[in-house]
Order: structure tokens, then C-alpha cells, then sequence
């Protein structure tokens, strides 16, 4: 919990992020400039879409709001899972973070996993030592 304040603090950001992928992505604020050089305050939102999207390791698809940049991200990445094992953008506590926690323990329960095989992408995260159900 309070680990979960001093991030947001620090990082400020959008509340809706945490319930979707925004890599990054917020609302920008600025002028519309007329030709006689009136400004009216504006804003641009970022791209937002609601997606399904496959998740390999759950074996299920998981709806999420998604900015057309996090899509693109996602398929730079080579799936949803990928994505959400190697993304900085992810807030903790957030919905995403969950179904990363998710992936990381159904990795753990996997039999290669427990065999001591872990790959190479993969080495920089502590995976649990518990079943998540």
C-alpha cells in the first residue's frame, strides 16, 4: 500500500492507467492558436481502444483498455506476455500488474521452470515461490 502511494507520487500519471495499457501515454494539455493569435486552452487524449488480447501463458484473452501505442509495443514484444514481463509502465496494484503476477507464477508452475531452466529474457525477475491461484 504505501509502496504503491510513494509510485504514484513520484511518478504521477493518469488514474486511468491503472486500470489499462497507456504505456506512457497521458493527457497532454496546450493552446488552439487562432489566426489572430487567441488562445483557448485544449486538450489531446491519448488513442484509447478496448481490446482483447491472447495471453499465451494463462491460455485465455484478457480485455484491457489499450492506447494504439501499448498495441504496437505489444507486438514489437511478441505477445501480450512478453510485454507485460518487460514494460516500465506498469503501475503497482494496477490490473496489468496482477495479470503479470499471474503469468509470472503459472512460468513458475511450469516444469521447465522448476527444473531449473530459465530463459535468457526472463533472468531479471524474482519469480514466486508459491502457487497463485
Amino acid at each position: 500500500m504505501l509502496h504503491e502511494m510513494l509510485h504514484q507520487l513520484v511518478r504521477g500519471g493518469m488514474g486511468r492507467a491503472k486500470r489499462g495499457l497507456f504505456e506512457g501515454k497521458e493527457i497532454m494539455f496546450g493552446n488552439n492558436v487562432s489566426f489572430s493569435k487567441r488562445r483557448t486552452r485544449r486538450n489531446w487524449k491519448p488513442n484509447v481502444q478496448t481490446k482483447r488480447l491472447w495471453s499465451d501463458t494463462l491460455e485465455k484473452r484478457v480485455e484491457f483498455r489499450v492506447t494504439a501505442h501499448a498495441l504496437r509495443c505489444i507486438n514489437k514484444a511478441g505477445g501480450l506476455d512478453e510485454f507485460l514481463l518487460k514494460s516500465k509502465h506498469i503501475s503497482p496494484g494496477s490490473r496489468p500488474d496482477h495479470l503479470k503476477k499471474q503469468i509470472l507464477a503459472e512460468m513458475a508452475n511450469d516444469e521447465m521452470l522448476r527444473d531449473g531452466y530459465t530463459p535468457v529474457s526472463y533472468t531479471h525477475l524474482t519469480l514466486p515461490t508459491k502457487r497463485i491461484v
